[in-house]
């Protein structure tokens, strides 16, 4: 008896709580959606002592809570690679965009203009040398000097061989690698003409 006393107060109570619901309501457009999820509820709510007599309700909401476990850790695998694998790219791109400017910043200081600029850097957040920067590559012009349109194609050297340091921007070489805490040798500067 008292199981169906309770039954009827929480009847009540909804019906009251969703007619105040829809007296505050400031849009009329709206009254169809809480309308209808409105009714929804109020059919478990009618339907919960059937349900809990025979047993189906905690099934039921065995069922739906072990379903939806399955459904968002899949999807929350799923999610977490896909923002961690953004992450890694937009921290890799600011490291390069950082590394870039500091260079950039440096050559300015001796005279030169940056005309392009690679690194080649350790991206892997799992390596014992992540962050480490294998090699950096770029090509210098005078301050003065004016890009000219079309292209441009360097000598192509084949075969691996002591790399020669134009004499003019050793000691930038040097300095950038002291700077940035790399060897010279892996860095590469060179002056367009």
């Amino acid at each position: 008896m008292t199981e169906l006393l309770g039954w009827v107060k929480n009847l009540a109570v909804y019906l009251i709580f969703s007619e105040l619901l829809f007296q505050i309501l400031p849009h009329k457009r709206y009254r169809k959606y809480l309308r209808f999820f409105s009714g929804l509820i109020l059919v478990l709510l009618i339907l919960s002592p059937l349900l809990s007599a025979g047993g189906l309700e905690q099934r039921l909401l065995d069922a739906m809570d072990s379903f939806s476990q399955i459904q968002s850790s899949d999807e929350m695998e799923d999610v977490m690679a896909q923002a961690e694998a953004a992450r890694e790219q937009g921290l890799s791109g600011e490291y390069e965009a950082i590394l870039e400017s500091r260079v950039e910043e440096m050559v300015e200081q001796e005279g030169y203009r940056l005309a392009s600029f690679s690194a080649e850097l350790c991206l892997d957040p799992e390596a014992e040398n992540f962050g480490e920067i294998y090699s950096l590559t770029a090509v210098l012009r005078q301050e003065g000097q004016e890009e000219e349109g079309g292209i441009r194609v360097e000598p192509v050297v084949i075969g691996e061989g002591k790399k020669e340091v134009e004499p003019e921007l050793a000691g930038l070489t040097e300095e950038l690698g002291g700077i940035l805490g790399i060897e010279p040798e892996k860095i590469t500067l060179s002056l367009r003409e």
